[in-house]
């Protein structure tokens, strides 16, 4: 996997779909917008749903998140910061990494405006709003990930200015999922 990683969510007809690429362009995952009763969102290789490849099972206390590949195995975690603040993303059970809203009233205008096609990109164009990641307990950032809004949703875009090793990267992108799926217009769906 190469970054930055782009998390881009499709929302024709009734559904919406979530389709994960690579710096290269490459298609690394894809998932359908619906979490299971049982707190799952599965994420596949492909359209086709045949060969999943990770999870991210929700789990107590409310805001946690295991993140695990397709046989189990946990990766990481992701879990809401102090005070209920931005997000901490482990590695296995390790705290590495901390993400929070550069501008937490800029998200909250984001919200309010109700995605319409062509006034969707309009609105893009003005607000751009970002979350900042962090390695714990360094003030240097370490990436940025901002939301561009498409003609008929969002699409998130990650992009890192530090090094990070291949399952660092993986936590990182696999829970980016996640804060984009909660930084939606949507997220009481979720």
């Amino acid at each position: 996997m190469r970054f930055p990683v782009t998390i881009v969510f499709c929302s024709l007809g009734w559904g919406v779909n979530i389709a994960v690429e690579d710096g290269t362009g490459a298609r690394i995952g894809f998932a359908p917008y619906r979490v299971g009763r049982d707190g799952r969102l599965w994420i596949y290789a492909d359209e086709d749903l045949a060969q999943p490849i990770y999870v991210a099972q929700a789990e107590a206390p409310f805001g946690c998140y295991a993140l695990r590949n397709a046989g189990g195995a946990l990766l990481g975690r992701l879990a809401r910061g102090e005070a209920g603040g931005g997000y901490v993303i482990s590695v296995v059970d390790e705290p590495r990494f901390e993400v929070a809203a550069l501008s937490p009233a800029l998200h909250f205008v984001d919200w309010l405006i109700d995605p319409v096609p062509v006034f969707n990109v309009l609105t893009g164009l003005l607000m751009r709003p970002c979350h900042v990641y962090r390695r714990r307990g360094s003030e240097a950032g370490i990436g940025t990930m901002t939301k561009r809004r498409t003609m008929f949703d969002a699409a998130y875009r990650l992009d890192l200015d530090g090094d990070v090793d291949g399952p660092e990267g993986e936590c990182l992108a696999l829970a980016s999922i996640v804060v984009a799926m909660h930084s939606r217009r949507y997220a009481s769906s979720w």
